[in-house]
């Protein structure tokens, strides 16, 4: 084998296609976002093995071992070198193993336990030998993001071992635990990898019916929560995919499966020709049971095989898109859902708009001419190649656009993409009333109002949402919702004590056609935590005040559990952002009763567990502890602040649920008033509340002034109203205040004393 220089001076830079977007499609995920994956890096990866390890690794009888050996990896893109000892390297792949050009995974947290190198533990490096193009994978992942498929990254790398050059290879992002957190915010449900015979038929009711062994490995194999081993949910859903009658099964499927998004899935892999995916081949797929909404998402990968190539003699440009199922195997989830006339319908609507929108547009065009460009260089000089097929570089130019004389390549990409394009257009049903649906459906509980996020869909304008909701023990409300500028329709809705609340979206159309989203229940929503923790006091800018263990003065958050018992962390979040409440989760640990807790807020986790990846703001913000992933994530403590200076430290007095003023800075320890401040008022109480045009302010017994003043805040921090309080008891006017949440503050000579919620109602 010959050995090359690194070629530095070529870069691989190819911008992404900008398709043509409408509300129908939503990209699941940046593809620019992660460093690995970038289209503007020039990614190099170099492995340094035990040359007597790399030739076991390589030899003929070991292409069925999955041994790990520990190697050192360098890699390197445009902007950055990083060098790592210690990590797994293997083959990985079926019929790869057997190929000259192999595939590996890189496992970087093999030997060092919990180790992520930027986000990822793993890493999929595939030769692509069956591709001529070496751009099959990467072009079908795009088209999966741009149908909005939650769909793996795919980026390009040259890969040298022992400093040798060993070609261009992809590096294909890694389905784990990472992967879902990033698509859906949440790790905790079970993942199964679904291969060969995976075909989804009813096996049983019970869990263990779908763990028995072929080839030597379960079909579905469950790559989160193994020691549990518990397939009860895949059980129920295989059980009510084949065996809910076909008038229940939209209400029944809904619940326990992501419908809509799999519709496009099934337009995928009709575009793309996936014959190796589970509706003809059933196989290369992922289920992740989302905990926050209760449903199955779908996963696609291993998408090389396609876009013309094919092993068995089929024509997958032209099979029709509604019998594109093996004819004589069940195929449960692709039929059953094509059964139902709406599905259809939507199913139909779909493959038209993206025929139209993302399939054959110009820009693709464009990024594949570009692509095979920048490709080329790194092509010509790569060793393997040519090995296992005979591929020249004539093959590889011609692979975009023609066919080749090898037995799988009966199409270039080009001319299958053309080709698949026009017979899908015949193929099609006509469109006449597509039902309304909900594409995506999101709710944030805050401090004094939840909120509602829909993403609505139909073929014509004219939509109209409703959000009906229900608390404990009351009636049934509703309010409508406005649509946003970023074209959601949002919806607000103000609590006091209420605990939690029931809620769907009610969908019409300009054709009066209705809709629920849920379709046949509704979401149950946690408002109030009973986890006993509190933010108890804070300081944003410390100067001189307090070191951390690396002797630096830095933000702090001091924690406070005021219950009886000892709270777990392990399974909440801190943050400063409401909109992303998981930003930081505590390391796995319990906080005692009465107990205290500094998290340093320095955006430097590798000081310790105790730092968080963010920083307080000096000017003010809203930082939270919020519950877990099966908790919905419901705050437990918000605490919103303004500015502070230098030194200055934000508590409440007393501790866990005391009113919030300047205290001295006592980190982990009891909160102490300043030295010139005097607590004068020790309670007071607010009735009726919920009000509607008067409150009653009752006062304790308090030392100090003979007049305290107040504010009357709204939920935006606007003031509405502003007086004296003048005696034990005083009646407050709101006849024209608006409905809504307020906060009723009282200050002695300008000193926070109490502050206390009010509930207008109308």
């Amino acid at each position: 084998m010959k050995m090359y220089l690194p070629l530095l001076f070529l870069s691989i830079t190819i911008g992404l296609p900008i398709f043509s977007q409408n509300a129908l499609f939503t990209p699941d995920f940046d593809p620019n976002e992660d460093e690995l994956f970038s289209e503007s890096l020039n990614h190099e990866i170099y492995i340094d093995i035990d040359p007597d390890s790399l030739a076991v690794l390589l030899a003929p009888e070991n292409r069925d071992s999955n041994h790990e050996y520990m190697v050192s990896m360098t890699y390197t893109n445009d902007t950055a070198s990083y060098r790592l000892d210690s990590i797994g390297f293997r083959l990985r792949g079926n019929t790869s193993r057997g190929a000259q050009k192999k595939s590996f995974k890189i496992s970087i947290n093999s030997f060092i336990k919990g180790r992520k190198f930027l986000g990822v533990e793993k890493l999929n490096i595939n030769g692509q030998q069956n591709d001529p193009s070496i751009a099959r994978s990467k072009i079908s992942s795009i088209l999966s993001n741009q149908l909005g498929i939650p769909s793996m990254q795919v980026g390009h790398t040259r890969l040298y071992i022992n400093g040798m050059y060993w070609g261009l290879y992809t590096n294909v992002e890694h389905i784990d635990e990472v992967f879902v957190r990033k698509r859906f915010g949440n790790n905790d449900g079970n993942l199964y990898k679904c291969l060969f015979p995976a075909d989804l038929t009813h096996q049983g009711a019970d869990g263990e019916d779908y763990q028995d062994e072929v080839f030597g490995r379960r079909p579905y194999e469950l790559k989160t929560n193994e020691e549990e081993d518990d397939y009860t949910d895949l059980a129920n859903f295989i059980t009510i995919l084949n065996r809910s009658s076909i008038e229940e099964f939209p209400c029944d499927l809904e619940r326990v499966f992501n419908v809509d998004a799999y519709l496009k899935a099934i337009v995928l892999d009709i575009l793309i020709g996936n014959w190796d995916g589970p509706i003809y081949n059933k196989n290369n797929f992922y289920l992740y049971h989302n905990v926050e909404t209760g449903q199955f998402e779908y996963i696609p990968f291993d998408l090389d095989n396609t876009l013309g190539i094919d092993w068995i003699g089929r024509d997958w440009a032209t099979r029709n898109i509604y019998t594109w199922a093996k004819t004589n195997e069940a195929r449960p989830l692709y039929r059953r859902i094509l059964e139902v006339e709406e599905y259809r319908t939507r199913f139909t609507w779909y493959m038209q708009e993206a025929l139209l929108e993302i399939y054959a547009v110009a820009d693709l065009q464009d990024y594949m001419d570009s692509l095979r460009s920048k490709l080329r260089p790194y092509v010509e000089i790569d060793p393997l190649f040519p090995l296992d097929f005979g591929f020249t570089m004539d093959d590889y130019d011609q692979s975009y656009d023609e066919s080749l004389n090898f037995p799988h390549t009966a199409y270039g990409i080009r001319s299958f993409m053309d080709r698949r394009q026009s017979q899908a257009l015949s193929q099609m049903d006509g469109i006449s009333n597509v039902a309304p649906t909900v594409r995506s459906l999101s709710d944030r509980v805050l401090s004094n109002e939840f909120l509602v996020e829909a993403r609505a869909l139909d073929d014509k304008d004219g939509l109209s949402l409703t959000l009906e909701y229900k608390f404990e023990n009351e009636a049934v409300a509703s309010v409508p919702m406005q649509l946003s500028a970023e074209g959601r329709y949002v919806a607000s809705i103000s609590y006091l004590d209420q605990e939690r609340v029931s809620y769907r979206v009610k969908v019409v159309d300009s054709d009066q056609s209705t809709r629920y989203h849920p379709r046949c229940y509704q979401n149950e929503l946690l408002l109030q935590s009973t986890a006993t923790l509190a933010i108890n006091e804070i300081m944003a800018s410390n100067a001189s005040t307090y070191q951390d263990e690396a002797g630096e003065y830095d933000d702090w958050i001091e924690i406070y559990n005021y219950g009886e018992d000892a709270v777990f962390l392990g399974d909440k979040y801190l943050s400063d952002k409401e909109d992303n409440p998981s930003k930081w989760a505590f390391p796995d640990i319990s906080i005692a009763p009465k107990e205290f807790l500094i998290i340093w807020a320095d955006e430097d986790g590798s000081q310790g567990d105790l730092h968080s990846n963010f920083k307080l703001g000096k000017n003010g913000e809203t930082i939270g502890i919020y519950d877990s992933d099966a908790k919905q994530n419901t705050p437990i403590d918000l605490l919103t602040y303004t500015t502070l200076e230098t030194d200055e430290a934000l508590g409440r007095i007393p501790d866990g649920n005391g009113n919030w003023q300047k205290v001295n800075p006592t980190p982990g320890r009891s909160n102490l008033l300043l030295s010139n401040q005097t607590q004068v008022l020790k309670e007071f109480s607010i009735f009726p509340n919920p009000a509607r045009n008067f409150i009653n302010v009752e006062l304790a017994k308090y030392l100090g002034s003979k007049e305290l003043t107040y504010t009357l805040v709204n939920s935006f921090g606007v003031e509405v109203s502003m007086g004296v309080l003048k005696s034990d008891l005083n009646k407050l006017n709101i006849e024209n205040i608006p409905e809504g949440v307020y906060f009723l503050t009282i200050f002695d000579k300008g000193q926070i004393q109490a502050t206390k919620k009010v509930l207008v109602i109308k």
